[in-house]
């Protein structure tokens, strides 16, 4: 039970809506779990021998990180940057626009990267391990489930009470404002709340839930349907955007378009049967939001295109390298990393979770899983949810990066990797 903690944040890493306390904002249990992991070994890597030591990989990476802020740092006093341009909403801390060195944001944001970055190194060693693997798995798996279901009595509780049953959720961002949004859909006569679980909302339970969803289904796991209902019911652009992804990886490069299809068909179908107007409900949810006919959905192109107007008006030392980590937040990854990383930062990134992608040879289910996952997950950061800290997001990220640094014949990770 050496590290316990880790299994913890694994089994934890989902919930998002609830922190130990506010007094930090973003304290959420995994984040804890994790941070205690690194102190406790922190303490004895000068006593003894640890079983997993991350720390040299993690000293690299520090010191990589603070040059290359540094480097932007330079920058930002060479060619001070202004951001007046850009909607109030998209700076993620509050000083003014005009300030362009040491906003608070770079630290705050570079502590939750750090906290990733920690999780990431703590799996992959760990999953290099096949006892610990399994079980480490096993925990993941098991928060998976427990995620799911107090999303579906959030549901049903909803259509029984007419009201929010969350007694869980009480994270709050900025300046008193709940964390994410309690939102419904009309179905008819009928209302009923778009799943979210501890996500906060429904577009993140979406992206929570799809890799699993995927990785279940290539493994051929009964939990498969559940999971996908639930991403359905999400009735998010998400969800719409990674079942496309999944359904195209599945029929362009695994030859199984057909019978995905079908199937993914007929689960929307089932739905459409129990609530005859979900079409509307989903579509005015989704297709009405991508087509800039709602104030969401003007928002987020507004974000993007102002986003990606900064990074185009900068100086060329502002757009190969970086502004500062943890700048800006737009409502999409690919603006946000070019702004805060530049190029050599949104490339750095890139390459971190697709390169091993590419160098996999694909003869099982699992890695399909896992290529169909890690594509799915990088396609909705870039698109739609510019969240580069959830750790499920990591977890895949080890669990890619474990296969290609093994290059042996593919071992179902996991206790419920044969079962179905």
């Amino acid at each position: 039970m050496t590290h316990l903690l880790v299994k913890l944040a694994g089994a934890t890493m989902l919930v998002q809506s609830f922190v130990v306390a506010n007094v930090i904002k973003g304290l959420v249990p995994s984040y804890i779990f994790i941070l205690l992991q690194l102190v406790r070994d922190a303490f004895f890597v000068f006593v003894r021998r640890l079983p997993v030591n991350i720390f040299p990989a993690l000293v690299t990476f520090l010191l990589g990180f603070a040059a290359y802020q540094a480097l932007g740092q330079l920058a930002n006093a060479l060619f001070p940057p202004s951001f007046a341009a850009l909607p109030i909403r998209v700076l993620v801390s509050p000083e003014d626009p005009s300030q362009g060195m040491f906003r608070m944001s770079l630290f705050t944001q570079s502590l939750y990267l750090l906290t990733s970055v920690v999780f990431f190194l703590y799996a992959v060693k760990l999953l290099n391990l096949r006892l610990e693997a399994d079980r480490i798995m096993r925990w993941v798996w098991t928060g998976v489930i427990l995620y799911v279901a107090y999303g579906f009595i959030e549901f049903f509780g909803f259509l029984v009470t007419g009201g929010s049953i969350d007694i869980i959720s009480n994270r709050i961002t900025g300046v008193d404002s709940h964390y994410g949004t309690f939102q419904t859909i009309q179905l008819g006569g009928v209302t009923i709340e778009r799943m979210k679980s501890l996500a906060g909302e429904p577009s993140m339970f979406a992206f929570s839930v799809l890799p699993f969803f995927i990785l279940a289904w290539q493994q051929r796991k009964k939990m498969a349907w559940l999971l996908l209902i639930a991403a359905v019911l999400s009735a998010s652009t998400t969800a719409l955007l990674g079942l496309a992804i999944f359904v195209i990886i599945q029929g362009v490069l695994f030859k199984r378009f057909f019978k995905t299809a079908i199937v993914v068909t007929a689960a929307v179908a089932a739905l459409l049967i129990l609530f005859p107007q979900a079409v509307e409900a989903f579509y005015n949810a989704t297709v009405i939001k991508l087509t800039l006919q709602t104030a969401s959905g003007i928002d987020r192109f507004e974000n993007f295109s102002s986003a990606l107007a900064l990074f185009r008006d900068t100086d060329l030392l502002h757009q190969l390298f970086v502004h500062g980590f943890g700048y800006i937040r737009s409502t999409d990854g690919f603006s946000t990393l070019l702004v805060n990383t530049g190029a050599v930062g949104f490339l750095a990134y890139s390459a971190f979770f697709l390169y091993p992608l590419f160098r996999l040879r694909y003869d099982t289910e699992y890695r399909r899983g896992l290529f169909a996952a890690t594509i799915a997950l990088y396609a909705i950061i870039m698109v739609s949810v510019p969240e580069f800290y959830y750790l499920h997001l990591w977890l895949f990220a080890a669990l890619v990066w474990r296969e290609y640094l093994d290059r042996r014949p593919q071992r179902a990770i996991g206790g419920y990797a044969g079962a179905g």
